[in-house]
């Protein structure tokens, strides 16, 4: 069986990356969602909230914890 074409491609994610740095003169962060969409937001605003979790994430994150 072959390989799935990728959602999101590397020419994007460059394209997006200059024209972001171009707009802002920083450094995004990337998010790609599963349905493949593309979200770049301020580094500043990286940090990951319990509602940005997906049930995977949180019920290993719990593990890890106790």
């Amino acid at each position: 069986m072959a390989t799935p074409k990728a959602i999101v491609t590397q020419s994007d994610l460059t394209r997006r990356f200059k024209a972001w740095k171009t707009a802002y003169g920083s450094e995004p962060i990337c998010r790609i969602l599963p349905d493949g969409t593309m979200e770049l937001a301020p580094a500043e605003a990286g940090k990951i909230s319990a509602a940005d979790m997906s049930p995977l994430k949180k019920w290993k994150a719990g593990r890890v914890s106790s």
